[in-house]
């Protein structure tokens, strides 16, 4: 299990996305010159992006694509009102098309897809459209293809799985339910991790199971009170709630469902301040250290694309 991407894939695509963002650097530079003069530039840098984000996606770089249509974000808005392109509009375009080729040449010398690390200049391009906070979950693609521990895996699912699920999910919802009255939390959430540990074993032998033992390591940290305090976890049991809705009645929910909300899990637990062993188990399992930055050691590659932008900042 690691954080590092594929790189035979990145082999593949990285020659034609190098060329788009030639292209789109050459364009760009051309407008942010002379915005009324050019704004056919524009119109191919916008071009170009929109054939990249159907790269990155089609590859699975979900987490730079996301970076990326920000960064088309900023450039349509542009496109309407070219007269509102200033100085800093420059300098924040350039430090995330700069931060994009670096993060692309680190990862094809071994760093880890770790898109947090462009948070910064993420942050920047939201600020230039009028956006006050901006989200580092926005950023969170961990690589979920992981190889579940075999205490996970090994137990046989159990007889009656969905009528089980019906009655779990029953047991959750009282649990969530004295949680959100705060009613002997310290019960509740204990009656809600155990309908988690429930649901594992009523999934059959593969990944399905994940989402329930990470959601499980989330009440773990709930219990050890390790949440920052600005997370909002509430929404999020919800959400779990909803897929354990799903589960019994058979739906089991598509990839396109599950994933936010394993990313959002994954995140929390990432970010705790508390660990229990099967918290520090899930951390290893999806190598979320190598995912912070905060926490991370920065790797060579990684290290380069650092003192880049701050010798081009400078």
């Amino acid at each position: 299990n690691s954080a590092r991407f594929d790189t035979n894939t990145l082999a593949a695509v990285k020659p034609g996305v190098d060329g788009a963002l030639a292209e789109i650097s050459l364009q760009m530079e051309r407008y942010l010159n002379a915005p009324a003069e050019n704004v056919e530039a524009l119109e191919v840098v916008c071009a170009e992006f929109h054939r990249l984000l159907g790269v990155l996606k089609m590859v699975g770089l979900d987490g730079l694509a996301v970076f990326c249509a920000e960064f088309e974000r900023v450039l349509s808005e542009l496109k309407e009102n070219p007269e509102q392109v200033s100085n800093l509009h420059r300098d924040v375009l350039r430090r995330a098309l700069f931060a994009v080729t670096h993060f692309l040449d680190a990862m094809d010398d071994g760093a880890d897809n770790a898109t947090l690390r462009l948070f910064p200049q993420f942050e920047e391009l939201q600020q230039l459209r009028g956006l006050e906070t901006a989200f580092e979950l926005d950023l969170f693609y961990p690589n979920l293809a992981v190889q579940l521990p075999q205490q996970i895996l090994n137990p046989p699912r159990q007889d009656g799985a969905a009528a089980r699920l019906k009655v779990l999910r029953g047991h959750y919802q009282q649990g969530l339910l004295r949680w959100l009255r705060q009613e002997d939390v310290p019960a509740a959430v204990q009656l809600m991790q155990q309908s988690l540990g429930g649901a594992i074993f009523c999934e059959p032998q593969d990944d399905s199971r994940a989402f329930w033992w990470v959601a499980y390591g989330l009440l773990d940290c709930m219990k050890l009170d390790g949440l920052p305090p600005e997370m909002n976890v509430r929404k999020l049991l919800g959400r779990i709630d909803q897929q354990m809705r799903m589960a019994a009645e058979g739906e089991g929910g598509h990839a396109g469902e599950v994933q936010p909300v394993l990313n959002e899990m994954l995140y929390m637990i990432g970010r705790s301040h508390a660990a229990g062993e099967q918290v520090k188990a899930i951390r290893q399992v999806y190598s979320l250290d190598e995912y912070l930055p905060e926490v991370s050691t920065m790797q060579f590659g990684e290290l380069d694309q650092q003192l880049s932008i701050m010798r081009d900042q400078l």
